[in-house]
């Protein structure tokens, strides 16, 4: 029976040994692909010179998940637009680009936030200023009237003494004329006795 069978596969019927599995053959068999060893499996299985199919078939390769892709948009009938493929973000990207945006407004915030503290510590810093400068210049103002006054106390004793002091005076000068006229009114009286005496 194995005389209708090829020499490649009778190559390959020769490798079988009941315990090597499909990659076994593989590297045992040169020449052969997944594919062209596949088939050469296939034929033997179908006519019977294999009788566990199983053993020999080809493993299971994992599903693989086709990309998604961005949908052509045509303008003509026959032309496409392949620039449209750079316009959509991945989902990473946009992840990435919304974190970003959130750190720049957060710090933005922080900024108008700092900006604000700033203004509201200069207003009470000016605020406190004019408060001390209107204090210092009624400090001020309070001293010069205190000085006015003391300096009018002063002049007013002065002119007070001056005053005493000249009316002092007066009563002396008065004094000094009653007597000399008192005197001058004696020697007369004096004189004139004395010139109805002889």
């Amino acid at each position: 029976k194995t005389k209708e069978v090829s020499r490649e596969l009778r190559k390959v019927l020769k490798a079988v040994d009941g315990k090597s599995n499909f990659q076994a053959l593989l590297t045992a068999l040169d020449g052969y692909t997944e594919k062209t060893l596949q088939q050469a499996v296939a034929d033997l299985i179908k006519n019977g010179y294999i009788r566990d199919p199983d053993e020999y078939s080809v493993p299971s390769a994992p599903p693989i998940t086709a990309p998604r892709l961005p949908v052509l948009v045509s303008h003509d009938d026959d032309e496409f637009d392949f620039t449209s493929m750079a316009d959509i973000p991945s989902e990473p990207t946009v992840m990435v680009i919304e974190e970003a945006e959130a750190q720049i407004k957060a710090k933005i915030r922080a900024k108008q936030g700092d900006e604000a503290a700033l203004a509201r510590r200069k207003a009470e810093a000016e605020c406190l200023q004019r408060e001390a400068e209107a204090k210092a210049a009624e400090e001020a103002a309070e001293r010069l009237r205190r000085q006015a006054w003391e300096k009018s106390k002063q002049e007013a004793g002065t002119l007070a003494q001056r005053k005493i002091e000249e009316e002092r005076i007066c009563k002396e000068i008065e004094e000094q004329i009653r007597l000399d006229v008192k005197r001058e009114v004696e020697e007369r009286r004096q004189r004139e006795a004395e010139v109805r005496a002889k």
